[in-house]
């Protein structure tokens, strides 16, 4: 695990909570042709979907921040991770700017200004964001195995679309290891949310063996709120609980 600046403390076995020490020590740009700089996805069907609740301990993929960022502003304990050096670094300087207080520099170069994540995003809510910085941990690795590591340690997990991240269609099986790799990290009772846009028609049953049961209400919840975005970017959300009857 790289530790890009921070200084780490063990909380609990094998959990390591980074503390934020300044901007990262390397060299790189803000912005790099590749930086997924806003998500597209509708940050109100991931809120509402894993009914994100102030001190929630939540496993999160990282990309832009985004997500995170407006977690910890509902006032949930966010660990988030990503493996790619480029959103490390964006996700960083992110930081200072709320750490800062600087909303401008925090609100500049998204991409997606058609989401509707603007209540998220607003001056009035930056200041909640910007209250609780302390309650977010960025980690460099792959967030199926630092859930791995972590057993049972988060009561939420979002895995956005990485259980099919380039995942070919013949390798559905891959997809659903991964999702059970993710929620390894629950807690009895947690509840994992991820997305899909390519059509998978994944089957819910086939997670009963892993321990995850399918919210239906919750998951169609979710797609109603993706489908009123601005941009429909197609994004289909799932969301399970573990170790709970099929409700």
């Amino acid at each position: 695990m790289q530790e890009w600046g921070l200084d780490f403390k063990i909380t609990s076995p094998n959990y390591y909570t980074p503390k934020y020490s300044g901007p990262p020590k390397f060299s790189m740009p803000i912005i790099s042709s590749k930086t997924q700089n806003s998500t597209n996805e509708s940050i109100e069907a991931i809120i509402i979907g894993l009914d994100v609740q102030s001190g929630d301990k939540i496993l999160a993929i990282g990309g832009s921040g985004d997500q995170a960022f407006a977690m910890i502003g509902k006032g949930a304990i966010i660990t988030t991770v990503d493996s790619d050096e480029d959103q490390l670094n964006f996700m960083f300087r992110r930081l200072n700017q709320i750490q800062n207080g600087d909303y401008e520099k925090f609100m500049s170069n998204r991409e997606w200004k058609g989401i509707r994540n603007q209540p998220y995003f607003s001056e009035s809510f930056f200041q909640n964001i910007h209250s609780n910085t302390n309650n977010i941990s960025i980690i460099q690795g792959n967030i199926f195995e630092i859930a791995e590591k972590n057993e049972s340690q988060f009561d939420k997990v979002y895995l956005s679309n990485a259980p099919t991240y380039e995942i070919g269609f013949p390798h559905y099986q891959e997809v659903r290891k991964r999702i059970a790799r993710g929620a390894t990290g629950l807690k009895i009772g947690g509840l994992l949310y991820f997305s899909e846009n390519y059509g998978w028609a994944i089957s819910s049953q086939e997670f009963v063996r892993e321990g995850l049961n399918f919210l239906k209400k919750e998951s169609q919840r979710a797609r109603k709120l993706e489908t009123e975005n601005k941009s429909n970017f197609g994004w289909i959300p799932y969301v399970f609980k573990k170790g709970e009857t099929e409700l």
